[in-house]
């Protein structure tokens, strides 16, 4: 559910100090062969968001503290 994600106020604590020390690393998901970003959908079901799509390589995931999925929104409210 949206309403369960984080404050941004939160998430600047739990992240940024690390990015920027280097002790968290963060990957993106793209498609590796085009450089664009990999084709996953975003739909809401009632009061949930249904993430759909496959990416098939993730460089860096196994030492990565998080993934950032780019992906395309329908009428979710929420540009991802």
């Amino acid at each position: 559910m949206l309403a369960s994600v984080p404050s941004v106020h939160t998430q600047r604590e739990r992240w940024l100090s690390g990015l920027l020390d280097g002790s968290h690393l963060v990957t993106g998901a793209f498609d590796g062969a085009l450089g664009r970003a990999a084709a996953v959908t975003a739909v809401r079901k009632g009061d949930d968001v249904v993430v759909r799509g496959e990416i098939a390589s993730v460089a860096g995931a196994a030492e990565a503290a998080a993934v950032v999925v780019p992906m395309r929104s329908y009428a979710i409210g929420v540009s991802a």
